[in-house]
């Protein structure tokens, strides 16, 4: 329980750092 929270989180983070760097 709670591995799918980490999981979106990891994607959210992921995807913001993604954003930042392309920035």
């Amino acid at each position: 329980m709670g591995n799918n929270r980490w999981l979106r989180n990891s994607f959210v983070y992921l995807m913001i750092i993604i954003g930042v760097i392309v920035i």
